[in-house]
């Protein structure tokens, strides 16, 4: 088997559906590839979705697991794969035609090395928003009288609200098989310059710091060297950091970084909590910058909030690690650290 594909997921129902539609989809060798799902507690209908891509023809397999997190998900889904490479994507990402035959052309010939892919963005479901709708309904139903004094008209919205789906769909599974052209053009690509130039970099092996850019909607690894350095460390809860910390480990125990801009993803965009979820990333953070106490993470969040580009983070760890850094620069970007996480727990808190 030359890749296991394993995608954690927990109540996403509707964009894990167009997810393994595109893996079923793929151009490489169906029966040189598996695809592992692991169920991470999920209470809407991914069982159904499971079932439904459990009886096609392909290497197929679901994990189901009490809620334990992304991290004890993924690990789950390393210590089943088959694969000589563990492709790592999210349960919300559309993949490309060719993702799974360009992580494996990556590999080729070689152990020992992590490569990353690019990630775009997709809109494939518009979801309703059933009480503002009704309201705006109420609104103008009783713009010349008030609603509640009538009963059937307040019945009537209902009904109507009732029998909308819970969302329009813009892509189906089947456009996936049959119209990919229709899925190209409904996406956005990467317009993030700093993806490129780090990409860059990082393929011609002049980036030092490529963990900053694996992220497991889109990576890969060889399957021996995830068990070898450890898998995710379970300790990180919530959104963002754990595959950032797992790719530090990797660098730091040799393995060789790749990126191409061949395995490429679409991120489906959906409704979420973006002040949650920042939160839930600082407070990871802060589990990494404890884990490790290093000067380069430390400056991490500087190069996240785009306070310095990827080439001027580059430059001051050039430096670090050639001892051209005095004692007080080293201590201020320590202290700015210190200073940014408490910055951000009062605003993050105060504002979710």
């Amino acid at each position: 088997m030359e890749a296991s594909v394993v995608v954690p997921t927990w109540n996403k129902a509707a964009y894990l559906e167009l997810t393994l539609a595109s893996l079923l989809h793929q151009s490489f060798d169906r029966s040189r590839y598996e695809v592992i799902v692991v169920d991470d507690g999920s209470n809407d209908t991914t069982n159904t979705i499971l079932e439904y891509f459990a009886a096609q023809a392909w290497n197929f397999r679901a994990i189901r697991q009490a809620n334990a997190g992304r991290s004890a998900a993924r690990n789950a889904g390393v210590r089943a794969a088959k694969g000589r490479i563990t492709i790592f994507i999210d349960d919300d990402c559309l993949c490309d035609h060719h993702l799974v035959a360009a992580h494996v052309a990556c590999h080729a010939g070689v152990s020992n090395k992590a490569v990353m892919g690019l990630c775009s963005s997709m809109i494939t479901h518009i979801p309703l928003n059933r009480e503002q709708y009704r309201q705006g309904l109420k609104e103008m139903a009783g713009h010349d009288h008030p609603v509640p004094e009538h009963p059937s008209v307040l019945q009537a919205i209902e009904n109507a609200l009732a029998a909308l789906p819970d969302a329009f769909n813009l892509i189906s599974i089947e456009d996936i098989s049959q119209q990919p052209e229709k899925v190209r053009a409904l996406s956005i690509p990467n317009s993030n310059p700093n993806d490129y130039y780090a990409f860059e970099h990082i393929a011609t092996v002049s980036q030092s710091c490529p963990w900053n850019w694996f992220i497991t909607r889109n990576a890969s690894v060889d399957t021996d060297t995830l068990l070898r350095v450890g898998l995710f460390d379970e300790d990180f809860q919530g959104w963002g950091g754990e595959d950032i910390e797992l790719g530090y480990r990797l660098c730091r125990a040799g393995v060789q970084f790749d990126a191409t801009l061949d395995a490429v993803i679409y991120h489906q965009a959906h409704p979420r909590s973006m002040k949650a979820a920042r939160l839930e990333w600082v407070y990871n953070y802060v589990k990494f910058c404890k884990k490790y106490e290093q000067p380069e993470v430390y400056l991490m969040w500087q190069l996240f909030e785009q306070m310095i580009s990827p080439h001027e983070y580059e430059q001051i760890i050039i430096q670090l690690r050639a001892g051209c850094l005095s004692e007080a620069e080293i201590d201020a970007i320590k202290k700015r650290y210190d200073e940014y996480i408490a910055e951000s727990m009062q605003t993050d808190l105060e504002t979710v």
